[in-house]
């Protein structure tokens, strides 16, 4: 089965964009040392599986919850530095 996006209203009346899949879905990868940490996909994301991490004081965005990703790429279009790709992920392995 491949994968299918269907539109849902969230309960604040968002609308929200969930995948029904089997073997495949999409997921953000963040180009950690690109990365400012600023927090604007943090912000954007509905179901709120990314978060701000600091390695060596450094702050970069990190996905936390991969299952609850909806690959909505809302993260990937309010990156405002283009750090964020969605890559498909078939059985836990990336594609490109």
């Amino acid at each position: 089965m491949r994968q299918c996006e269907a539109s849902i209203l969230a309960t604040h009346g968002q609308c929200l964009t969930t995948r029904l899949y089997a073997e495949s879905m999409w997921l953000p990868r963040i180009d950690t040392p690109r990365c400012t940490g600023c927090g604007w996909c943090v912000a954007a994301c509905p179901p709120h599986v990314l978060s701000l991490q600091v390695d060596d004081g450094r702050k970069h965005a990190e996905l936390h919850d991969v299952p609850g990703c909806t690959g909505c790429r809302k993260c990937e279009r309010q990156c405002p530095f283009s750090v964020i790709s969605m890559v498909k992920v078939d059985d836990g392995h990336e594609r490109f």
